[in-house]
């Protein structure tokens, strides 16, 4: 039924008490027992949202946007997307990687989740843009002064006799411009980096279609497996990138056997391993792939020409050894 009209489902860890239900109530008269629980649980659902919607009510209010309420609601409860990018969505529906998340949502293809995950990330990494811009500018600007003020000091210094006090203000002053510029330079590299990051992002989302999303995991332990599967959901024909597979638990194995079939490594994986564990391990040697926190992509085309190269090798290898 939640499926069928697009509602997000809302349920308590266990069924509610019959002095639950009566709190929730409260002595409003009901005619029937059925309708008693009806409206428990109405309020239950209610007061696992209201504060998301007193949140939503006050940005709106705040930026002046109260006409487009019903519209964020619905993104923001049902589509679990942040309120900045809701509003994004609804008021900028022409750019590029609002017209990618609009399609996902409205048509439910691929993983939604994960891209809604990467909109979020990539609206977060814009902001931090803007904010490391206005602060490279104003430590450009304090940067100046200081070198004013330097040049300042010089020349009034070489009027006059130069002492031990004065020559400890210029090397201070000095000291702190190269400070200064240190910080700017590194500024400056955190900057590119980042928007270097926002551009690679902008092209995924936009070609989404031509890549594999993989899951990121540093081994197969349970610690690892426990901490991340909470919220990468691991699930049926997902794709893994493990930075070492060759530490694993057999819970863990077992767990992901009936899911996964491919985990692509940074590192040679041996034939012990590659015996041991049901899986299909393909080194990401030539191929491209993009990472960002607890995600991976790669081309299709790539990794499918591989895959297709690796399995023509073991067929090889198995019938050469079925002859001898």
């Amino acid at each position: 039924m939640a499926t069928k009209v697009g509602a997000k489902i809302v349920h308590p860890n266990s069924d509610l008490s019959i002095k639950e239900k009566k709190e929730l109530v409260q002595n409003i008269k009901t005619k029937d027992e059925h309708q008693s629980d009806a409206l428990a649980t109405s309020v239950f659902a209610y007061d696992k949202i209201k504060n998301k919607l007193s949140r939503i009510d006050s940005f709106l209010e705040e930026h002046r946007k109260e006409k487009l309420r019903s519209k964020i609601i619905e993104l923001v409860i049902l589509e679990e997307i942040s309120i900045r990018n809701a509003i994004d969505i609804i008021e900028k529906p022409e750019k590029e990687e609002v017209k990618i998340i609009k399609k996902v949502i409205e048509e439910k293809e691929l993983t939604k989740n994960d891209f809604v995950d990467l909109y979020n990330k990539l609206k977060s990494s814009q902001r931090e843009v803007l904010f490391l811009r206005k602060q490279n500018n104003n430590l450009k600007r304090v940067l100046k002064n200081k070198d004013n003020n330097h040049q300042n000091l010089l020349k009034k210094f070489q009027t006059i006799n130069f002492d031990q006090e004065a020559e400890r203000l210029i090397s201070h002053k000095e000291k702190r411009i190269l400070s200064f510029d240190r910080q700017l330079k590194t500024k400056d590299e955190e900057l590119h980096s980042i928007k270097e990051n926002a551009r690679k992002m902008s092209l995924l989302l936009a070609n989404i279609n031509n890549y594999y999303i993989l899951k990121k995991l540093k081994n197969l332990g349970s610690l690892e497996f426990t901490q991340k599967n909470s919220f990468l959901d691991i699930g049926k024909s997902d794709m893994l990138l493990v930075e070492n597979p060759g530490v694993f638990s057999g819970k863990v194995v077992d767990a992901l056997k009936e899911k996964i079939t491919v985990i692509l490594c940074r590192n040679q994986v041996s034939s012990k391993i590659k015996k041991e564990l049901p899986f299909s391990f393909i080194h990401c040697k030539d191929l491209d792939v993009f990472e960002i926190e607890d995600f991976a992509f790669v081309e299709k085309e790539a990794l499918d020409r591989k895959t297709k190269n690796i399995n023509l090798l073991n067929t090889i290898i198995n019938q050469y050894r079925s002859k001898n």
